[in-house]
């Protein structure tokens, strides 16, 4: 698994600092390593082009710094870069849009050589009539182009004009990628929405349509390797959004949602396939790991103010571009060694925790049943305590204040710790699980007291039904058949059961039978409020610092009601 660790380039870019000058940009290319400088204007979009290096674009022309060439044809400001994959049977090697609402062809000069930077440039126009934002290759000899235009535009490379124009609606495009062997195309826009496009379609209708961002989406990535799942860098300002997103196109859902940057988070890439970076305008780079679901490492130079976008990805590196024309390039440290994020300590015992489960999804079953077995066994061992006269509250707090104590040596032995939440933004949803977890607790041992432990436990599997309600009216999920037979079956079995012969447990007065049922139902929605509550938060942090946080606003309150009771 990869390191927590990213590495500054900045003392090979003191040792190459004569040989840059002299090449006028340096030797930073794809190969190279180190840093590269561009010229002193803002980097606005970077690619790393097969021979040639990194190239980036600043102003009106596209720059290698490897080897000091400049290309120009666009009459305004460059605004996006694309790489061409090899096999078109020409020699073209790059994309680029501009703000002239054009698209470059670009390629070496005619000789087929390198020509000492000199370069080919076909200029393709028309079909954007205001700026050209965003642009992605969809193969050797196709490509796809948005603009602020709304329009999403398809070229034919070889016959160098556009096949099809897609219009929409405040669709104002800021980020494209293709998907599906060109077949797809991923768009992000400013009204909060990812769309997916058929390229070989004309319809103006998109084939799939992802919505529930907060910041609409500056930069996306396709997952190098299932192209279901795409990447996202998001809008932010101070302390809001700047979040990275990763979407599940078959749930058109989002699999994952980490947030940290303090402004825009303006540059994404997949570094392999559980690991990404993020570039922002607070001038950080975040490694992240979508199987730990968390920050792994952040990196903060004091000379850089603004990173401005963020490319390449291959072989574990990225490259990153400033505000102030300077390049970067970051590679993530597989040793696991130094860094920030928690220490080797913390690094160690994540892997432990999950290298069991990796690779097969049987050790997840075996842990669910083991879950049920527990729980169910907390029914009967509750409810002989109840009846041999302790005090409901008092049980729970012992429950509550022992679970939580175990909680804190699990996280302790792996390395978690409660200082790496972020309050600002996740303060009040932990403080929600918390107390409705503080319900739970306290309407199963009040429950327990009026009912039997069987009565109780058949009312429990209306806990997913509760779940799937309150996802489905709140937008967290989408309503499926399947699983709506799955809870009907786990209730039909709780009916027949609660139906079926009783024992003599629990109170004989009726109205203590009536107010446990309803205690316990009260008990079951205070349960599926956590699972909703805390579901988004266990796609950030690990889940066993999520349990623990809110087991420990859980744990206040009930001992805050028994001091009170006593």
């Amino acid at each position: 698994s990869m390191g927590a660790t990213c590495s500054s380039p900045q003392q090979q870019q003191q040792q190459q600092q004569q040989q840059q000058q002299q090449q006028g940009g340096g030797d930073g290319g794809g190969d190279g390593g180190g840093a590269a400088a561009a010229p002193r204007r803002p980097v606005a979009a970077l690619a790393e082009v097969a021979g040639r290096g990194v190239a980036c674009a600043a102003g009106r022309a596209v720059y290698f710094p490897r080897d000091g060439a400049a290309w120009t044809g666009h009459a305004k400001a460059v605004t996006g870069l694309a790489p061409l994959p090899p096999g078109g049977g020409g020699a073209a090697l790059l994309l680029s849009c501009g703000r002239d609402g054009a698209l470059a062809i670009w390629g070496p000069d005619d000789g087929g050589g390198d020509g000492g930077g000199a370069a080919t440039v076909h200029m393709l126009d028309g079909a954007h009539e205001l700026s050209a934002t965003a642009v992605a290759a969809l193969g050797p000899v196709a490509a796809a182009s948005g603009g602020r235009d709304n329009r999403v535009v398809t070229w034919d490379l070889e016959r160098r004009e556009a096949v099809a124009s897609r219009w929409k609606a405040r669709n104002l495009v800021r980020c494209l990628g293709g998907l599906g062997g060109g077949a797809l195309i991923a768009q992000g826009a400013e009204d909060l929405a990812v769309r997916i496009w058929d390229s070989r379609s004309s319809e103006a209708a998109p084939a799939q349509e992802i919505t529930g961002y907060m910041y609409f989406p500056l930069a996306l990535a396709v997952h190098p390797t299932d192209d279901n799942y795409i990447l996202t860098a998001s809008k932010g300002f101070n302390g809001a959004g700047g979040e990275a997103r990763v979407i599940d196109r078959r749930t058109a859902g989002f699999a994952h949602h980490f947030a940290g940057h303090e402004g825009d988070a303006n540059g994404c890439a997949w570094l392999d396939a559980e690991h990404f970076a993020t570039a922002g305008k607070d001038g950080t780079v975040r490694l992240w790991s979508t199987a730990q679901r968390r920050q792994l490492h952040v990196h903060q130079d004091a000379d850089t103010g603004i990173y401005t976008c963020m490319g390449g990805g291959g072989g574990g590196a990225v490259w990153v571009g400033t505000h102030e024309g300077a390049l970067k390039r970051f590679t993530a440290d597989r040793s696991g060694g130094g860094g920030g994020g928690g220490g080797k300590k913390r690094r160690e015992g994540e892997r432990r925790m999950w290298k069991g489960l990796e690779g097969s999804k049987a050790p997840y079953h075996v842990i669910c049943v083991c879950i049920q077995v527990v729980f169910s066994g907390w029914h009967v061992i509750a409810s002989v305590a109840l009846k041999d006269g302790a005090n409901p509250i008092v049980v729970a707090a012992y429950r509550e204040a022992s679970s939580t104590l175990m909680m804190y040596g699990l996280c302790r032995a792996y390395g978690l710790g409660l200082l790496g939440i972020d309050l600002r933004e996740d303060g009040l949803r932990f403080l929600a699980a918390g107390f409705f977890s503080f319900c739970n607790v306290m309407g199963s041992v009040v429950a327990l007291d009026l009912i039997t432990p069987d009565r109780f436990a058949v009312l429990q599997p209306t806990i997913p039904v509760w779940t799937m309600l309150i996802s489905v009216i709140v937008g967290l999920e989408p309503l499926r058949w399947l699983k709506v037979g799955a809870i009907a079956l786990a209730v039909a079995g709780a009916v027949v059961v609660e139906v079926g012969p009783g024992d003599d447990g629990g109170s004989a007065n009726t109205a203590d039978q009536t107010l446990g049922t309803l205690v316990t139902i009260c008990q079951c929605i205070g349960m599926a409020l956590v699972v909703v509550l805390t579901k988004p938060l266990c796609k950030k942090y690990p889940p066993m610092l999520v349990t623990c946080a809110y087991y420990t606003v859980g744990s206040v309150c009930t001992v805050t009601r028994t001091r009170t009771r006593t």
